[in-house]
């Protein structure tokens, strides 16, 4: 290994692993990043879908609508939000 043995290629090799560890760092840090927004989005979404279920429903399914415990924020999601 002819690289290997002259300072140049050690140091080429060097920046290159690092280069290597540090995008594959990165690349795992946005996906578990992108993947708890995705679930909390979601979940956002699927609270706010079943809180108004039963005022979507027809009362012989869940009786009398209930009110919610939801913040208000929640409940003003319209569905073309979804």
């Amino acid at each position: 290994m002819r690289l290997w043995n002259s300072i140049r290629g050690r140091l080429l090799i060097t920046v290159l692993v690092l280069n290597a560890c540090a995008i594959s760092v990165y690349t795992v840090y946005a996906y578990v990043t992108k993947h708890a927004d995705t679930m909390e989005m979601l979940d956002a979404q699927l609270i706010a879908a079943a809180s108004m279920a039963p005022e979507l429903l027809p009362e012989s399914v869940y009786g009398a609508p209930r009110k919610t415990s939801l913040p208000p924020d929640l409940l003003k999601l319209r569905c073309s939000e979804f």
